[in-house]
């Protein structure tokens, strides 16, 4: 019998290519590998490798996300855009406020406060008063927040560094009022030595010269709290930034109707006025229990507003 011919001796795979990176590296890569990371531009030592040794393989670049540099392309400004420079104050307040949201760790709370006995004290009180003198919900919130204060007053306080608090005596109020290009924030002074009258009229006094422009400096820079009311635009709740080094703002939405359970065994519900009052605070100087505190003081108040006038 004829001798057996020998088995053919197994191909070799073919080498692999020595593909250099970006960096002056070489890696092992397969040639379908090189060209389709050429096609596509990327490094090949920025690629893992699944083959032998590490060796690149084509799936490796089809499945390969190159890194970001972190360097935002440039956007271009739509057709028709305008620019317009906001007033100083308005800059200075909103660089304050991006300074807050990156250092101070903010939390919020909300309540909802039954508006029917305020609303009712307000119209009692109104029906006294001119047209130039009437009494707002703003103004109410402004004196319950000083009286609230009074109760728990660790809301009245700033954060310094090294971890100390600084306690304030007297209750100045920052109210927000919005303009054309962009808000300004005058301070009400001294709001607890204050009859309710005498906030309303501080009130429109500010916000008088805000409209006129004629709001002295320090009016801004003397607040120990913020307060915003965005009811009037129709907003139901808000969350605000706190205007370091201040430690607490609070924000005022819409009076709203809702269905409640009724007292009366006739009628299983009635309707309630309520308001949505949410209070933003910063963590290291007021925790969330005195937080809450200070909230259910304040629901205190409006709920029985006469409280306000003693």
């Amino acid at each position: 019998a004829a001798p057996a011919a020998a088995a053919p001796s197994p191909v070799a795979p073919p080498p692999p290519v020595v593909a250099p990176s970006a960096t002056g590296e070489r890696v092992m890569a397969s040639p379908y590998a090189r060209k389709l990371a050429a096609e596509k531009g990327f490094d090949m030592s920025l690629i893992a490798g699944s083959g032998p040794n590490g060796r690149i393989l084509a799936s490796n670049v089809t499945s390969h996300v190159p890194p970001t540099t972190g360097v935002p392309e440039e956007v271009k400004p739509p057709t028709g855009a305008g620019e317009f420079v906001v007033s100083p104050t308005s800059a200075a307040i909103a660089a304050r406020l991006a300074y807050s949201m990156q250092t101070a760790p903010h939390y919020y709370l909300t309540m909802e406060l039954a508006m029917g006995p305020a609303l009712a004290l307000l119209e009692q009180l109104n029906a006294q008063l001119g047209d130039d003198e009437r009494i707002s919900v703003t103004d109410l919130f402004v004196k319950a927040s000083a009286a609230a204060t009074k109760a728990v007053p660790t809301v009245n306080a700033s954060w310094l560094e090294g971890g100390v608090v600084r306690a304030y005596k007297r209750f100045d109020v920052n109210l927000v009022v919005g303009v054309d290009r962009g808000l300004v924030a005058p301070a009400i002074i001294d709001v607890d030595r204050l009859g309710l009258k005498d906030v309303a009229d501080q009130v429109k006094k500010a916000i008088a010269a805000v409209a006129d422009d004629s709001v002295p400096a320090e009016a801004y820079a003397s607040g120990t709290f913020t307060l915003v009311n965005l009811g009037a635009f129709g907003v139901s709740s808000a969350a605000p930034i706190v205007a370091t080094p201040q430690a607490c703002a609070l924000a005022l939405g819409t009076i709203d109707d809702k269905l409640v359970p009724s007292n009366d065994p006739d009628l299983p519900y009635a309707t309630q006025q309520t308001l949505v009052a949410t209070l933003s605070a910063d963590h290291r100087v007021v925790d969330g229990a005195v937080g809450a505190q200070w909230l259910q003081a304040l629901k205190g108040l409006i709920e029985s507003p006469h409280n306000l006038l003693l």
